[in-house]
C-alpha cells in the first residue's frame, strides 16, 4: 500500500529503529520539509490536502517487533509498525486479546490506528484503540525521543500526553512504541448475521435484540455489496450483525434467544465465528471506493428516521454502514454528483440529527493550535493534512 504512495512524495523513508527515525527527522528538518508519518499507507491518502513543497513520507512499517508481553499484568509493548492482525495473532498464543476490531487488520499498523483514533467496530462493549494505550514512545519534530506512561496498568505517569497523540493524525509527533493494557481471551466469540429485507426491517430487529441484555459486543447494519454470499442473501437488501463473546454456555444460550426472535419475524440468520465474519464479510466494504465516503454520527434516538431518509435514496449509494450501538454511520456515494446531492439533503437534517457539516473543512480547535505551535514550531509534521491543519488554505487535492 505505502509503495503506491511513493510518487506523492519527493522521498520516502523506511526506518528500522527509533535512532533512524531521529536521524531522518534531524536531516529533513534542516531543509524545512513537510514530513508525513504513516504506517502501511492505507488511510493517509484520505487526509492529504493540496501539495506542499519538499514533502517527504516516513513509513513506520519496518518498526514491527513485539518487545515484551507481561501475562501477569495483562500488558504488551510493541513497535508502532506492527499490524493489528499480527499483534492479535501473538496475543492469542498467550490467551490474551486486545478488544479492538477494524477492517483490513492485516494492513493497519498500531501507530496509524492510534494516530487516527480509528473506530473500533466492537465499541458497543468496549472502547477505541487509544483507550487501551497506557504507554508511548515517540519522536518530536525536533528529533527528541520521549517516553510517556508506563508498562503497568496502575502507572498513570504521563497520562495526558499519552492520550494527546490519540487522533493527532501524525501532526504532533511520530509514534515509535506502544504499551497496551489487555483482556483475557474470551472463551467463545460468535457473530450472527441477519438477512433483512431492507434497512428499516434490520434496524427493527436489532432494536429488539438490543433490549434483551445479552453478551453483545456490536450491532451493525449495512447494505449488501456484490461480494456477499448470493445464496444466503438472495432476498435481502441489508444485513444485520450481532457479535457476542464470553463464556461458551452463555454465548450459545444467547444465540438461541436471538434465533428465536429472528425466526418469529420470518427472517433467516447465519452464525459465524467472529474472526471469520470480520475477515471475510466486513472486509468487503474496504473494496468500495473511499473517495466519496461520508462519515458522521446520528443520535441513536433518531436512527429510525434517518434510516427512512436513506432508504428513499438507497439507489445512489454504493454502500451504507451503520453502527446501531453507537450511532456512527458511513455512506459510500457512487460519484461526486451524488456526494454533493447527499450533502444538500443531509444539511437539511443537521440540527435535528446532530450531524456534522459534511463538506466544510473542519477547523482545528484553538487549544490544538496552541499545542501544535508549541511542539512543532516549524509546522513540519503533516502541514497539509485536511483535518487538523493550522493552515486554513489547505484544501482537498
Amino acid at each position: 500500500m505505502v509503495e503506491a504512495l511513493e510518487s506523492c512524495f519527493e522521498d520516502m523513508y523506511y526506518p528500522r529503529s527509533v535512532e533512524e527515525v531521529r536521524d531522518i527527522i534531524g536531516k529533513v528538518s534542516q531543509d524545512d520539509c513537510n514530513i508525513v508519518p504513516m504506517g502501511n499507507g492505507t488511510k493517509v491518502g484520505e487526509y492529504i490536502g493540496n501539495h506542499v513543497q519538499r514533502t517527504i513520507g516516513l513509513s513506520m512499517k519496518k518498526l514491527n517487533k513485539v518487545l515484551e508481553i507481561n501475562q501477569a499484568n495483562l500488558t504488551i509493548t510493541v513497535e508502532a509498525g506492527i499490524s493489528l492482525f499480527e499483534l492479535q495473532k501473538v496475543l492469542l498464543q498467550h490467551n490474551l486479546w486486545l478488544p479492538v476490531v477494524v477492517q483490513r487488520a492485516e494492513l493497519r499498523t498500531i501507530g496509524g490506528l492510534i494516530a487516527e483514533n480509528a473506530k473500533n467496530y466492537e465499541k458497543y462493549s468496549g472502547k477505541n484503540i487509544g483507550d487501551y494505550v497506557i504507554g508511548l514512545e515517540f519522536v518530536t519534530p525536533e528529533g527528541e525521543m520521549i517516553r510517556t506512561g508506563g508498562r503497568t496498568v496502575k502507572n498513570v505517569a504521563g497520562y495526558d500526553f499519552t492520550h494527546l497523540l490519540n487522533g493527532s493524525i501524525g501532526t504532533l509527533a511520530i509514534i515509535t512504541k506502544v504499551t497496551f493494557k489487555l483482556k483475557p481471551k474470551a472463551e467463545l466469540r460468535k457473530t450472527v448475521l441477519i438477512a433483512a429485507a431492507d434497512l428499516s426491517t434490520g434496524n427493527d430487529l436489532l432494536t429488539i435484540v438490543k433490549k434483551m441484555s445479552l453478551t453483545t459486543t456490536s450491532f451493525h447494519l449495512f447494505t449488501i455489496t456484490s461480494d456477499f454470499d448470493p445464496a444466503f442473501f438472495e432476498r435481502a437488501e441489508a444485513i444485520g450483525v450481532i457479535s457476542l463473546e464470553g463464556v461458551k454456555a452463555t454465548v450459545e444460550d444467547h444465540i438461541s434467544k436471538i434465533q428465536e426472535v429472528v425466526r418469529q419475524n420470518g427472517v433467516v440468520e447465519k452464525v459465524l465465528n467472529s474472526t471469520d465474519y470480520w475477515e471475510n464479510y466486513s472486509s468487503q466494504y474496504s473494496n468500495i471506493p473511499q473517495k466519496y465516503k461520508i462519515c458522521g454520527k446520528v443520535d441513536k434516538r433518531h436512527l429510525p428516521n434517518f434510516i427512512d431518509l436513506t432508504c428513499e435514496s438507497k439507489k445512489i449509494f454504493a454502500g451504507f454502514f451503520i453502527d446501531i450501538g453507537t450511532g456512527d454511520i458511513s455512506m459510500y456515494c457512487r460519484d461526486e454528483e451524488v456526494f454533493k446531492d447527499m450533502h444538500d439533503r443531509l444539511e437539511e437534517f443537521t440540527t435535528r440529527y446532530a450531524l456534522p457539516s459534511w463538506m466544510v473543512k473542519k477547523r482545528s480547535h484553538p487549544l490544538y493550535r496552541l499545542i501544535k505551535n508549541s511542539l512543532d514550531k516549524k509546522n513540519c509534521l503533516f502541514a497539509n493534512n485536511l483535518v487538523l491543519s493550522i493552515n486554513d488554505s489547505v484544501t482537498r487535492k
